[in-house]
């Protein structure tokens, strides 16, 4: 079971739970902020095959790849 809540009143805020048979396993804060998570995984060993390996061309929509000059031929 998936379950949001947020914040009737004050800054943007929330949490979101994810449970199975009413065993939490997992649990998160929303953010109040978009946060970049470009910067982690640019320098990963694996960014090339990301952007231009054909078996993960799904996992990342063209308009992105075109957008970071990396199109998936």
């Amino acid at each position: 079971m998936y379950k949001a809540t947020f914040e009737k009143k004050g800054a943007p805020a929330g949490t979101v739970t994810v449970s199975e048979r009413g065993k939490v396993l997992a649990e998160a804060d929303l953010t109040a902020e978009v946060r970049d998570t470009y910067a982690k995984w640019k320098d990963d060993p694996r960014f090339k095959a990301w952007m231009t390996d054909e078996r993960f061309r799904y996992l990342i929509p063209k308009q992105d790849r075109e957008r970071f000059g990396r199109t998936v031929r």
